[in-house]
Protein backbone atom coordinates (compact mmCIF):
# COMPACT_ATOMS: atom_id res chain seq x y z
CA UNK A 1 0.00 0.00 0.00
CA UNK A 2 1.26 3.33 -1.00
CA UNK A 3 2.62 5.67 1.47
CA UNK A 4 3.00 9.67 1.37
CA UNK A 5 6.69 11.74 2.54
CA UNK A 6 5.87 15.34 2.88
CA UNK A 7 8.75 18.05 4.10
CA UNK A 8 7.39 20.81 5.84
CA UNK A 9 8.32 24.91 6.89
CA UNK A 10 8.77 24.83 10.09
CA UNK A 11 10.90 23.35 11.80
CA UNK A 12 11.51 21.24 8.57
CA UNK A 13 11.48 17.90 9.46
CA UNK A 14 10.11 15.76 7.01
CA UNK A 15 6.89 13.42 7.76
CA UNK A 16 5.86 10.04 7.01
CA UNK A 17 2.17 9.19 6.22
CA UNK A 18 1.66 5.91 6.38
CA UNK A 19 -0.79 4.19 3.71
CA UNK A 20 -4.01 2.41 5.02
CA UNK A 21 -7.52 1.43 3.06
CA UNK A 22 -9.25 4.74 2.70
CA UNK A 23 -6.50 6.74 3.34
CA UNK A 24 -3.31 7.57 5.64
CA UNK A 25 -2.61 7.68 9.05
CA UNK A 26 -1.31 10.73 11.02
CA UNK A 27 2.04 11.59 9.99
CA UNK A 28 5.08 11.06 11.89
CA UNK A 29 8.19 13.27 12.20
CA UNK A 30 10.97 11.08 10.83
CA UNK A 31 14.03 11.17 12.86
CA UNK A 32 16.89 12.47 11.73
CA UNK A 33 20.67 13.55 13.16
CA UNK A 34 20.73 16.99 11.35
CA UNK A 35 22.16 19.13 13.98
CA UNK A 36 21.26 22.56 12.63
CA UNK A 37 17.96 23.92 12.21
CA UNK A 38 19.37 26.49 10.05
CA UNK A 39 19.33 23.99 7.73
CA UNK A 40 15.88 22.25 7.72
CA UNK A 41 13.26 25.25 7.04
CA UNK A 42 10.80 24.68 4.23
CA UNK A 43 12.17 21.46 3.52
CA UNK A 44 10.70 19.93 0.20
CA UNK A 45 12.14 15.93 0.09
CA UNK A 46 11.75 13.38 -2.27
CA UNK A 47 13.06 9.02 -2.13
CA UNK A 48 15.34 7.64 -4.03
CA UNK A 49 18.37 5.06 -3.73
CA UNK A 50 20.58 7.78 -3.91
CA UNK A 51 23.50 5.56 -3.08
CA UNK A 52 22.83 2.80 -4.74
CA UNK A 53 22.77 0.18 -1.70
CA UNK A 54 19.29 -1.09 -2.18
CA UNK A 55 17.07 1.11 0.54
CA UNK A 56 15.76 4.53 0.06
CA UNK A 57 17.67 7.39 0.85
CA UNK A 58 16.01 11.19 1.18
CA UNK A 59 16.81 14.00 -0.95
CA UNK A 60 15.93 17.29 0.55
CA UNK A 61 16.02 21.34 -0.53
CA UNK A 62 15.58 24.08 1.59
CA UNK A 63 14.33 27.84 1.40
CA UNK A 64 18.09 29.12 1.53
CA UNK A 65 18.55 27.23 -1.88
CA UNK A 66 20.18 24.52 -0.71
CA UNK A 67 20.15 20.67 -1.52
CA UNK A 68 21.03 17.45 0.33
CA UNK A 69 20.87 13.91 1.29
CA UNK A 70 19.73 11.68 3.66
CA UNK A 71 21.55 8.60 4.02
CA UNK A 72 19.08 5.75 5.20
CA UNK A 73 21.87 3.35 7.47
CA UNK A 74 19.15 0.68 7.97
CA UNK A 75 17.81 -1.03 5.26
CA UNK A 76 15.17 -1.24 3.23
CA UNK A 77 12.04 -2.15 5.82
CA UNK A 78 14.15 -0.43 9.11
CA UNK A 79 15.08 3.12 8.37
CA UNK A 80 17.75 4.69 10.05
CA UNK A 81 18.38 8.20 8.62
CA UNK A 82 21.81 10.15 8.90
CA UNK A 83 22.42 13.43 9.19
CA UNK A 84 21.79 15.90 5.86
CA UNK A 85 24.46 16.07 3.53
CA UNK A 86 25.28 18.73 0.88
CA UNK A 87 24.93 17.28 -2.57
CA UNK A 88 28.24 18.52 -4.75
CA UNK A 89 28.43 20.27 -8.05
CA UNK A 90 31.55 20.24 -9.37
CA UNK A 91 32.76 19.74 -6.32
CA UNK A 92 30.97 22.60 -4.14
CA UNK A 93 27.94 22.40 -2.29
CA UNK A 94 25.12 22.79 -4.72
CA UNK A 95 23.24 26.64 -4.38
CA UNK A 96 20.28 27.78 -5.60
CA UNK A 97 20.30 31.67 -5.45
CA UNK A 98 16.71 31.99 -5.70
CA UNK A 99 15.81 29.61 -3.20
CA UNK A 100 12.97 27.31 -1.95
CA UNK A 101 14.72 24.28 -4.05
CA UNK A 102 12.92 20.56 -4.46
CA UNK A 103 15.10 17.93 -5.74
CA UNK A 104 14.00 14.81 -7.87
CA UNK A 105 16.17 12.10 -8.63
CA UNK A 106 15.88 10.34 -11.96
CA UNK A 107 17.50 8.78 -14.79
CA UNK A 108 16.27 11.84 -16.93
CA UNK A 109 18.53 11.37 -20.20
CA UNK A 110 18.21 7.31 -19.71
CA UNK A 111 21.95 6.44 -19.05
CA UNK A 112 21.56 4.46 -16.11
CA UNK A 113 22.50 6.97 -13.65
CA UNK A 114 20.59 8.99 -11.65
CA UNK A 115 19.96 12.15 -12.57
CA UNK A 116 19.28 15.48 -10.58
CA UNK A 117 15.72 17.91 -11.47
CA UNK A 118 15.64 20.59 -9.31
CA UNK A 119 12.72 22.68 -9.03
CA UNK A 120 13.30 26.05 -7.06
CA UNK A 121 11.83 29.71 -6.13
CA UNK A 122 11.95 31.43 -9.55
CA UNK A 123 9.66 29.04 -11.59
CA UNK A 124 12.29 26.93 -13.27
CA UNK A 125 14.01 23.67 -13.35
CA UNK A 126 17.71 23.00 -13.35
CA UNK A 127 18.93 19.76 -14.32
CA UNK A 128 22.74 17.80 -12.94
CA UNK A 129 24.09 15.37 -15.39
CA UNK A 130 24.93 12.40 -12.97
CA UNK A 131 27.89 10.35 -13.53
CA UNK A 132 29.16 7.02 -11.67
CA UNK A 133 32.52 6.80 -9.83
CA UNK A 134 32.81 4.08 -8.19
CA UNK A 135 29.98 2.86 -5.62
CA UNK A 136 28.08 5.56 -3.71
CA UNK A 137 26.40 8.83 -5.08
CA UNK A 138 25.88 9.64 -8.11
CA UNK A 139 28.57 12.54 -9.02
CA UNK A 140 27.74 15.89 -10.84
CA UNK A 141 30.24 18.25 -12.90
CA UNK A 142 27.37 21.08 -13.91
CA UNK A 143 24.05 22.46 -13.02
CA UNK A 144 22.14 23.92 -16.48
CA UNK A 145 18.48 25.27 -17.01
CA UNK A 146 16.09 22.63 -18.06
CA UNK A 147 15.01 23.48 -21.57
CA UNK A 148 11.60 22.79 -23.52
CA UNK A 149 13.77 23.43 -27.16
CA UNK A 150 15.07 26.37 -26.98
CA UNK A 151 13.49 28.17 -24.21
CA UNK A 152 13.70 28.23 -20.54
CA UNK A 153 11.31 25.97 -18.25
CA UNK A 154 9.43 28.75 -16.47
CA UNK A 155 5.89 27.56 -14.56
CA UNK A 156 5.80 30.40 -11.87
CA UNK A 157 6.82 30.36 -8.43
CA UNK A 158 8.10 27.94 -6.04
CA UNK A 159 7.98 25.10 -8.42
CA UNK A 160 7.71 21.80 -7.17
CA UNK A 161 8.20 18.36 -9.58
CA UNK A 162 7.25 15.22 -9.83
CA UNK A 163 8.71 12.69 -12.62
CA UNK A 164 6.00 9.80 -14.76
CA UNK A 165 5.45 8.54 -17.79
CA UNK A 166 1.86 10.46 -17.51
CA UNK A 167 1.11 9.28 -21.16
CA UNK A 168 2.51 5.93 -21.02
CA UNK A 169 4.20 6.26 -23.94
CA UNK A 170 7.74 5.03 -22.92
CA UNK A 171 9.23 8.40 -21.85
CA UNK A 172 9.61 10.61 -18.69
CA UNK A 173 7.36 13.47 -18.22
CA UNK A 174 7.45 16.65 -15.98
CA UNK A 175 4.31 17.50 -13.68
CA UNK A 176 4.91 20.64 -11.83
CA UNK A 177 2.62 22.31 -9.33
CA UNK A 178 3.91 26.20 -8.60
CA UNK A 179 2.48 28.94 -6.57
CA UNK A 180 0.89 32.08 -8.52
CA UNK A 181 2.45 35.41 -7.56
CA UNK A 182 0.04 37.48 -9.34
CA UNK A 183 -2.71 35.99 -7.43
CA UNK A 184 -4.64 37.69 -4.55
CA UNK A 185 -6.28 34.22 -3.65
CA UNK A 186 -3.21 32.50 -3.42
CA UNK A 187 -3.72 30.32 -6.27
CA UNK A 188 -1.32 27.33 -7.20
CA UNK A 189 -1.16 25.44 -10.75
CA UNK A 190 -0.37 22.33 -11.90
CA UNK A 191 1.74 21.47 -15.44
CA UNK A 192 2.08 18.48 -17.39
CA UNK A 193 5.38 18.77 -19.56
CA UNK A 194 5.00 16.07 -22.23
CA UNK A 195 8.54 14.88 -23.61
CA UNK A 196 8.56 14.01 -27.71
CA UNK A 197 10.76 11.77 -29.08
Amino acid sequence: MPDLISGSYMPGDVYWFKGVPGGFEKGRAIPETTPEQTERAATAASLADWDGDGDLDMLVGNIWGGVHWIENRGDAKRFRFAAREPILVGGKALQVESGDTHPVAVDWDGDGVLDLLIGYEDGGVLFCKGRRRGSGPPVFDTMEKLTAGDKEISLGGRTKIFVTDWNEDGLLDLLAGNFDFGSDDYVGNVYVMLRRR
